[in-house]
């Protein structure tokens, strides 16, 4: 494998795997931002307590409900638009990363899959 495949393989985000108790007690957290995969592309919004959480920083904030990321094949999950993730976050929430990290940062969660990622930057 060559250095640069090598170094974006290792760029890629990992899932931990969770439980929904585990999930209820991170919503409380963190920005919480519940994904919904399918073959075609990705759908983004916000858990109900992250809607509250911007909320209290930002009163009149104007939430977007979702947005989709399509993407050609599934493997593009990660390899895609895990780089765009928190540009689709500051689009939901209208937050800048500092407002968020205030917040306690950014975690997505797929309850299909059970897994979260904990989103940086």
């Amino acid at each position: 494998m060559s250095a640069a495949l090598q170094k974006s393989a290792e760029a890629v985000p990992r899932p931990r795997k969770t439980s929904y108790e585990a999930v209820h007690r991170l919503a409380r957290r963190c920005v919480l931002v519940t994904i919904g995969r399918q073959s075609d592309g990705c759908a983004y919004g916000l858990h109900p307590w992250a809607k509250e959480a911007v909320r209290s920083l930002r009163p009149n904030a104007q939430i977007i409900p979702q947005i989709f990321v399509a993407y050609r094949s599934p493997d593009e999950f990660l390899t895609v638009q895990a780089p765009m993730w928190m540009r689709v976050i500051r689009m939901l929430t209208g937050l800048t990363p500092s407002q968020l990290q205030k917040l306690g940062g950014v975690n997505l969660w797929d309850p299909r899959r059970d897994e979260v990622w904990k989103v940086e930057g």
